[in-house]
């Protein structure tokens, strides 16, 4: 090897050596890559710690969610149905009694009637085709019927509680059924049926326990909500739909009725009511006071499309 060569390879291993010195890292940017470099590492170490099973990651997902709904469900009905609560949750139960007379359907939301089937009676249906058909003869049936006691009760949003929006307990008894919605520490309120044989009296009653310090101070009375679709019992619906109303006798009067040909309204404030009746041609549903007569009533009556499946409302 001649002097240039060795001339030449000292001169590039010397420009290598200030090269690597020169692009070397300072001992800020030494220090600063082996935090990142920790960091990173512990990082990795937790994440692979914390990684769940897949049923566990699901379990984990959707439990604390579905706790939140849960509650968020609660604390909204406890803000609408205050005492009632507990109550306004529930399913649907139907409860079926009969006598020789009728077979009666009750259910626990509102404790109220929800169907009823007389069992000496039919009711004639006729198709497109003019065909005529006996089907059970059926009343108190429609599904926006309502029966429901509003209960006035201070800080709700609407001032209290429809009975129709709770669910309440049924409970048999010898010869019917008791629906009770309970508060809580013996207080409650309680709706009981009773049937007897060969007729189509229903004996009712509604009972309280407990409330006074629930209800609105000074409540001396509670309003009922009676709202009854009259369906299409006879084939020839002209004579029944003028003759399907509210009637009704106020204490010491006779009977009357609201109008039959046009929507109708009563204001009965102050007039003591023995009965009102919910009439279609030859069929009614009534409700009697017994002991004690109604204070009073708005009663209220409309007519429907000719051609649906109820006369009127």
């Amino acid at each position: 090897m001649d002097r240039n060569t060795i001339i030449g390879v000292l001169l590039i291993m010397g420009l290598l050596i200030v090269w690597q010195w020169y692009m070397a890292p300072s001992q800020e940017e030494i220090a600063r890559q082996n935090q990142q470099r920790d960091s990173l590492a512990l990082l990795n170490k937790k994440t692979t710690e914390k990684v769940p099973s897949a049923d566990t990651t699901q379990s984990t997902a959707v439990s604390p969610q579905s706790t939140g709904a849960d509650s968020a469900g609660t604390i909204q009905q406890q803000a609408n149905f205050g005492p009632f609560a507990a109550a306004a949750t529930g399913s649907e139960q139907l409860t079926t009694l009969e006598n020789d007379l009728f077979a009666i359907t009750f259910t626990n939301k509102g404790g109220r009637i929800k169907e009823v089937v007389l069992k000496k009676y039919k009711k004639q249906i006729e198709d497109a085709n003019g065909k005529i058909t006996s089907v059970d003869l059926k009343l108190l049936e429609d599904d926006k019927n309502k029966f429901e006691y509003f209960l006035p009760i201070p800080q709700l949003p609407k001032g209290g509680v429809n009975t129709g929006d709770l669910y309440f307990r049924p409970m048999k008894t010898p010869n019917g059924i008791a629906f009770r919605a309970d508060v809580g520490d013996g207080k409650y309120i309680e709706q009981t049926y009773t049937l007897s044989p060969e007729t189509y009296k229903i004996d009712y009653a509604i009972h309280m326990a407990g409330l006074q310090d629930i209800l609105a101070p000074n409540t001396s009375e509670i309003s009922l909500n009676w709202v009854n679709y009259l369906d299409r019992i006879e084939i020839n619906t002209n004579y029944e739909r003028n003759y399907s109303t509210v009637y009704y006798k106020i204490a010491e009067d006779d009977p009357t009725y609201c109008s039959c040909t046009a929507d109708d309204t009563e204001e009965l404030t102050d007039s003591p009511l023995r009965w009102v009746s919910h009439v279609n041609q030859f069929f009614n549903s009534t409700f009697i006071a017994e002991s004690q007569k109604f204070k009073g009533a708005k009663l209220e009556t409309k007519l429907l499309a000719e051609k649906g499946v109820d006369l009127k409302s």
